[in-house]
């Protein structure tokens, strides 16, 4: 089973949100791409259980729209890009 979202739909769930904001995420140290992500997913899980507490964490109602994009960097260490919505409905749920 595939966790993965098509790109069309996190464009439209990110489109739909009234607040976005953009990211870039960086380590101290080096780590290679299923690292990178694996580190961001946790930050995120985090995020989302900060800012909506049960509805994110038991009823998986709602959560961050995400778009996020991996690079290297001239110097050869991989950043992400990220585009962050907030969905119309994050403000009434509260942690």
């Amino acid at each position: 089973m595939s966790l993965r979202i098509p790109l069309p739909s996190v464009h439209d769930a990110v489109a739909a949100c009234p607040e976005k904001y953009m990211l870039t995420l960086t380590t101290r140290r080096s780590l290679d791409g299923i690292a990178m992500s694996q580190a961001v997913g946790e930050m995120l899980h985090r995020l989302n259980r900060a800012l909506f507490g049960t509805a994110y964490t038991k009823h998986r109602k709602i959560r961050l729209a995400v778009l996020a994009i991996q690079e290297f960097s001239y110097s050869q260490e991989l950043h992400t890009h990220a585009v962050i919505g907030i969905p119309a409905d994050g403000r009434r749920c509260k942690a």
